[in-house]
């Protein structure tokens, strides 16, 4: 019914399919997954949701971790069918999930309980129901994630949402502060901020510094630019914030992020 295991994905591209539905959930660094509609890189905080019989890639990166729990299909589980059969909307299509900070903590605190029963020496077994709470609460999240984004899109239109994301990514080098944005939004500081994070599971700072950094990564492992000239041209205060948000993401310094390419 449930097969679940903390693995770390190689540095090397690998690709498979499997008939069980299974979710991604990374604990360290990053992850890359490749489908046919997309491709999704993971970090701490997000989930991965991949149906059956989807084909896909992956890769890690550096010093990654991540759990994965495999699902069998309900109509395979005679006992577990009722529990099961509410999670089929939710493995319908591959998808990635951004988590609150309290579905993540929530998540969290169960995987640790589940690690401490893993101990080798442990005499407490993981049951059944630790997978399913954390199944359930992801099926929560992503329900939640679909009616706010919908909200979200419809209330200010497609274009206004695209056009502050394009502005972010033009103008990643700048000084980008949120009450601009919000501006460019015809929203207070208060009301883009909760909306904002509503639709991508990010507060502004922080979807920032993910754009930041992913540009950040491309340069390092395909320039032989100065670290410091990367730092400036990308908006960080200086080389050592960019060294530290570096460590932060992927758990390796700049130039160890270069030699994981």
């Amino acid at each position: 019914m449930f097969d679940a295991q903390f693995i770390s994905l190689p540095n090397r591209l690998d690709q498979h399919a499997h008939s069980h539905w299974q979710l991604v959930l990374p604990q360290r660094g990053e992850v890359a997954f490749n489908v046919a509609h997309g491709a999704y890189d993971l970090v701490p905080s997000q989930a991965l949701i991949l149906a059956s019989d989807e084909p896909h890639a992956f890769e890690g990166y550096a010093h990654n971790q991540l759990l994965l729990i495999n699902v069998q299909s309900p109509q395979l589980q005679d006992g577990w069918a009722h529990y099961l059969e509410p999670l089929t909307e939710l493995f319908e299509q591959t998808h990635r999930l951004c988590l609150r900070p309290s579905q993540y903590e929530w998540i969290q605190l169960t995987i640790r309980e589940i690690e401490r029963f893993m101990e080798p020496d442990s005499k407490l077994a993981v049951t059944p129901f630790y997978w399913m709470s954390i199944l359930q609460s992801i099926a929560l999240a992503s329900s939640q994630q679909s009616q706010t984004a919908s909200t979200w899109l419809t209330s200010l239109g497609a274009q206004e949402v695209s056009g502050v994301i394009d502005y972010i990514h033009d103008h990643i080098g700048d000084a980008l502060r949120v009450d601009e944005l919000a501006k460019l939004m015809l929203l207070s500081h208060t009301q883009f901020h909760k909306r904002f994070r509503e639709a991508t599971g990010f507060s502004p700072h922080q979807y920032i510094l993910n754009v930041r950094l992913d540009r950040a990564k491309e340069l390092i492992q395909s320039s032989s630019k100065p670290l410091s000239d990367i730092a400036f041209e990308l908006g960080f205060s200086s080389q050592s914030a960019l060294s530290n948000a570096v460590k932060r993401r992927w758990g390796v310094t700049p130039l160890g992020l270069k030699g994981s390419k």
